[in-house]
């Protein structure tokens, strides 16, 4: 599984190097996610379900990087945490590293009330792939 943030193509004038392509709009990054929740099996109370199933939502940030722009931020670094929610449940959050200030800037929460292990086992998977899709 892998979530891709750019698109490359052989480079016209150098054999065997790569060349952007075009980076990925926030609605396909939010596809890719979805996939992957979808993709992804986990145990809830001794049930096979989805990582998708199994969520409460998923929250994109629309507000800061709306659907239908690039991906404002497309080789930097991502953070994928499992947290306790503010009140109840748990949230996997994608944090992105922002090229230009260094600070990390929310991308995407995931709700559960499933339990911690899980979500973090989620989180492993979401961070995987956007590993995979960096430099695959």
């Amino acid at each position: 599984m892998e979530i891709r943030t750019h698109i490359n193509k052989p480079h016209p004038e150098k054999e065997g190097f790569l060349t952007l392509d075009r980076v990925l709009t926030n609605a396909e990054l939010e596809e890719q996610i979805i996939a992957v929740l979808k993709e992804t099996k986990v145990d809830v109370e001794g049930e096979e379900t989805t990582a998708y199933g199994a969520c409460e939502h998923v929250s994109y940030n629309k507000f800061d990087h709306p659907l239908k722009e690039e991906f404002a931020h497309p080789y930097s670094d991502f953070l994928v945490a499992a947290t306790r929610g503010q009140n109840e449940g748990e949230l996997v959050k994608i944090l992105v590293r922002n090229s230009k200030t260094n600070a990390y800037e929310y991308v995407c929460s995931i709700k559960y009330f499933t339990g911690l292990a899980m979500a973090r086992s989620v989180a492993n998977v979401l961070s995987d792939a956007l590993h995979e899709g960096m430099f695959n």
